[in-house]
């Protein structure tokens, strides 16, 4: 690694000590023994994808492995389609399926909208069962369109639903969205009838009706645009 590049990282570095000198190292088995003791993926991913620009593809498969699995696909999403592709080729099987299934679904159906037919089967085919038909309709999309960009996970409740419903509902899911600050409202063919922020609900009485919180100002956009 550069030392250049590693001092000025190191100066304003958000990692704890102890994994920024394993990293700077490159102890990778005793990184891997610390997994717990990383912060959150969104600080440490940006850190970690510099450093591991500064790598060889060997060194960077070595670390992918050591990673936390969120941390390990949330870097493998910043990456230039080239380091990717390269990376994809030195991953074993079961560690390119364990990669693609811990991508977020849009970030998941970029990687395969960018490789070549024959790859992206091969890569279909190593999937989960549970993650492949969203793919698979997401790739339906024309490519850089809307529907190419946008996620399968959000949160979507009934306008007959009361408010204290709608909380259980998205306490029980949105921990598993990424997008759980927004929430839709859909009708019983899951066609969009309006989008509120998740503090309308929060400061509702529980026993009001969704319909009673919707505004109809929300912006929607074709997913084929």
């Amino acid at each position: 690694m550069p030392a250049g590049r590693t001092r000025a990282l190191a100066a304003d570095n958000t990692l704890p000590p102890e994994l920024w000198r394993l990293l700077r190292e490159r102890r990778w088995q005793e990184l891997a023994a610390r997994q717990r003791e990383w912060p959150e993926v969104s600080l440490a991913a940006p850190e970690v994808t510099q450093l591991f620009l500064d790598l060889d593809t060997q060194d960077r498969v070595l670390l992918l492995r050591a990673l936390p699995r969120g941390l390990a696909a949330a870097v493998f999403a910043k990456l230039h389609r080239v380091t990717r592709d390269r990376l994809l080729l030195a991953l074993t099987d079961r560690e390119t399926k364990q990669l693609l299934g811990d991508l977020q679904p849009d970030d998941r159906t970029n990687l395969l909208g960018e490789l070549p037919g024959q790859v992206t089967q091969r890569l279909l085919n190593l999937v989960r069962s549970e993650d492949l038909n969203v793919t698979r309709k997401l790739l339906g999309y024309p490519k850089d369109s809307v529907g190419r960009l946008m996620t399968p996970d959000y949160l979507a409740v009934r306008p007959d639903w009361t408010i204290a419903g709608a909380l259980e509902h998205i306490r029980s899911r949105g921990r598993e969205d990424e997008t759980s600050n927004m929430v839709f409202v859909v009708d019983s063919e899951w066609r969009l009838l309006d989008g509120l922020p998740l503090r309308r609900f929060v400061l509702s009485e529980p026993d009001r009706l969704v319909s009673d919180v919707m505004d109809g100002q929300y912006v929607s956009l074709s997913a084929h645009c």
